[in-house]
């Protein structure tokens, strides 16, 4: 970042950032951050600044200790039909920074004001309809008829992941000390399970020999 017109001052920023962390307290360093996400802001628009601007969120949130989620109700649906998602928004250690935001599921934004206290979770059930043109979640390696020992991708940017990219994602738009930061998450299912353990014999001798 600090090669290009401008980079530089975003470099010192996030150098600064990075001798001024404290484990014990991630937040505190939450402003210098966002100084360098309003240079970054400030940056020509490209390919770069738009990814750089989406990790540097990202390290915004993890230093709030923001976590965000959006889980269907269903491991299953088909397009058209509709699902039922709950997006939850547990605070970070250091709360108390204004949010306001949508969450769009399937093109539906869904308005959601919520001031974080740092002591509290928050979810929301969004029944939204799926588009019909979706994609069924057929891996994308066995989408067409390969040959033998080979199989044909013809989407470049799909060769080389480990799985499909995600049909739907949630977007959470944020607000920390009035600036403006973006989330997405991946719509998962999740199935809870008891979990069973196993606690090992012990023996011993009681006369205490060895």
């Amino acid at each position: 970042m600090g090669q290009g017109p401008g980079g530089k001052a975003v470099g010192e920023l996030l150098e600064r950032a990075y001798r001024d962390f404290d484990s014990e307290d991630p937040a505190g360093i939450v402003p210098r951050l966002l100084e360098a996400r309003a240079a970054l802001v400030a940056l020509p628009a490209g390919r770069w600044t738009t990814a750089k601007r989406a990790d540097l969120d990202e390290v915004i949130a993890a230093c709030l200790g923001l976590y965000l989620e959006a889980v269907a109700d269903s491991f299953a649906a088909v397009p058209g039909g509709w699902r039922r998602s709950t997006s939850r928004r547990p605070t970070g250690r250091r709360g108390g920074a204004p949010e306001e935001g949508d969450d769009p599921v399937a093109g539906v934004d869904v308005p959601w004001e919520q001031e974080l206290d740092g002591h509290h979770a928050f979810k929301k059930q969004i029944e939204v309809t799926l588009p019909a043109y979706l994609a069924d979640s057929q891996p994308y390696w066995l989408r067409e008829r390969g040959t033998l020992g080979m199989f044909r991708v013809d989407d470049p940017a799909l060769i080389g992941l480990p799985e499909n990219p995600p049909r739907l994602t949630a977007s959470f738009a944020l607000e920390a000390a009035g600036t403006p930061i973006a989330l997405e998450r991946p719509v998962v299912f999740k199935r809870p399970t008891r979990c069973w353990g196993a606690v090992p014999a012990v023996r011993g001798d009681p006369a205490g020999s060895p």
